[in-house]
């Protein structure tokens, strides 16, 4: 398959999917239009939607927080997706729950759930900068929020996708026969249907001159990855290899991870094209998974966030994960 990606190659893929959470999911909320639930005007966003909530913590836990706000206690719910950011030494910096201080000013940017006191959080920031800002302003994660978008499935057109976007409120995604499409492992296009939740990877259509429509956008997809509650997207880069078991560093755990391998656990390939900067995935097996290996993983996560039984695996170029 090959589809042209944005310069910087696949380094500047794997800031896009830390940088808005496998496949947009972090960035999507971060910059969606902003339901708050601090604010009496507003009407409770409905499950899934997106919330931005600023307060003060009262409590802590490494599996959540309570953050009191003008209209009360609200529980933010932490899970192996939750990127937080605190302050150190000045600078805005990756935490945890336990660097979080109690009675400081949070951000809380994340989905809300059936009950209106209670989101589950996907960015969590306190510190010397708004956390969304942050990293909508780095430059690589600014430009690669351009190669991504989210949202639910509201026609399929042939080969043409049109989705309700998170940030943007049409969103026409282009696909192929060669999109790969992740959904509980490798499937194929053909499989989505209207009401999906997915998350995109693709190159973005410049519109003509004098085209450009600010609440729609369309973009050529690499990939898709669908929300089914089950699996989720992880980037890892193997230390060892034990027979199905292995060893990894990822981004959220930096001391080490296992991912397990079975017989169900499908493969393949990414390679970067130098000349062109495009992006061809062809079949792989196990046996091209080694030490040193950088891996893009879908697979169920353990509620620790430290094993993950890979369902699909993208072998990706060689290079430090940075």
């Amino acid at each position: 398959m090959k589809s042209r990606i944005l310069a910087g190659g696949v380094a500047i893929i794997m800031a896009a999917i830390v940088a808005v959470g496998a496949f947009g999911a972090i960035a999507a909320n971060a910059q969606a239009p902003r339901p708050t639930i601090n604010s009496a005007t507003v009407t409770q966003p409905a499950a899934g939607q997106p919330v931005r909530l600023v307060g003060k913590i009262s409590n802590a836990t490494p599996a959540g927080l309570t953050v009191t706000s003008h209209k009360g206690d609200v529980t933010a719910n932490i899970s192996a997706d939750t990127f937080i950011t605190v302050e150190k030494d000045g600078q805005l910096a990756t935490g945890t729950a336990s660097d979080l201080v109690p009675g400081k000013a949070t951000l809380v940017v994340g989905t809300a759930t059936a009950d209106a006191k209670v989101v589950d959080a996907r960015l969590i920031s306190q510190g010397a900068r708004d956390g969304a800002k942050f990293l909508a302003n780095h430059p690589k994660a600014r430009r690669a929020l351009k190669h991504t978008a989210a949202g639910t499935i509201t026609a399929i057109n042939g080969t043409t996708i049109t989705l309700e976007g998170v940030k943007v409120a049409n969103v026409t995604v282009e696909t192929s026969a060669n999109t790969v499409v992740l959904n509980n492992g490798f499937t194929t296009v053909s499989s989505l249907k209207v009401g999906d939740k997915v998350s995109v990877l693709g190159k973005p259509d410049k519109p003509a001159r004098g085209k450009q429509q600010p609440d729609s956008r369309t973009i050529t997809a690499l990939g898709l990855h669908v929300d089914n509650g089950t699996t989720q997207m992880r980037i890892a880069r193997v230390e060892t290899v034990n027979g199905n078991t292995l060893t990894v560093k990822t981004f959220k755990n930096r001391d080490g991870a296992t991912i397990q391998l079975d017989a169900n656990t499908a493969y393949k390939t990414l390679t970067i094209s130098r000349p062109d900067r495009s992006a061809t995935l062809t079949d792989a097996s196990q046996a091209d998974v080694q030490a040193g290996s950088n891996l893009m993983i879908e697979g169920t996560v353990s509620a620790d966030g430290k094993t993950i039984t890979a369902t699909a695996v993208i072998i990706l170029p060689a290079g430090k994960l940075k």
